[in-house]
């Protein structure tokens, strides 16, 4: 509360996030901290049997779904087991799991989310959620991470209205997002360096 004030603090507790894909490592840091931190709701989209003969349970980067398959039977999928353990973290939020696979997701599983955000998905995957937050006007989050690699894209919408600080204190001022289908096709070597530098 210290960090980011009581308004910021009563946005995160109204805001609804719903996450697809429960076996990355990204995912799970990611739904622990907005857990942690307070979040409304935050719904886990994942159908993905916690073990089958290609991937044992043992062998995924999420910590917070291996512990939950250890110590209980019950949990079928790694959205189930992540679930359990959010829940765990603070009862306070509400933590639900919808058993779908992201390239299945409809406009009706979105339908209550404030954002939503997607990680360790294929390409395709993650242009359908795009399209579909596009459609209803939902910032989206998307990213991924392998060993020493990573990436995050934003698309909060063409535009967004937000207040300024420091120099811009008082003013509103508007930011442009691009979706991630406009993203990939762009040319990134005729960009200049300081839109594609890291």
């Amino acid at each position: 509360l210290r960090v980011w004030g009581v308004d910021t603090q009563l946005r995160l507790s109204n805001a609804s996030l719903l996450l697809v894909n429960a076996t990355s490592l990204l995912a799970a840091e990611t739904a622990k901290n907005l857990v942690l931190a307070g979040v409304g709701s935050l719904t886990v989209v994942d159908n993905t049997p916690l073990s089958s003969p290609t991937r044992p349970a043992s062998n995924t980067n999420n910590y917070l779904a291996n512990a939950a398959s250890s110590s209980s039977d019950s949990h079928e999928t790694y959205g189930s087991a992540l679930a359990a353990s959010l829940q765990e973290l603070n009862p306070l939020v509400r933590v639900h799991h919808v058993c779908t696979s992201a390239s299945s997701l409809s406009a009706d599983t979105l339908a209550g989310a404030t954002l939503v955000a997607a990680f360790g998905l294929s390409t395709a995957d993650f242009d359908s959620i795009s399209r579909l937050c596009r459609a209803q006007s939902k910032p989206y989050y998307l990213g991924a991470s392998a060993g020493g690699y990573a990436f995050w894209f934003s698309d909060l919408g063409d535009e967004v209205q937000y207040e300024g600080d420091g120099k811009e204190a008082g003013r509103m001022l508007s930011k442009r997002f691009v979706s991630l289908k406009d993203a990939l096709a762009a040319d990134w070597a005729s960009m200049p360096r300081r839109m594609t530098k890291g």
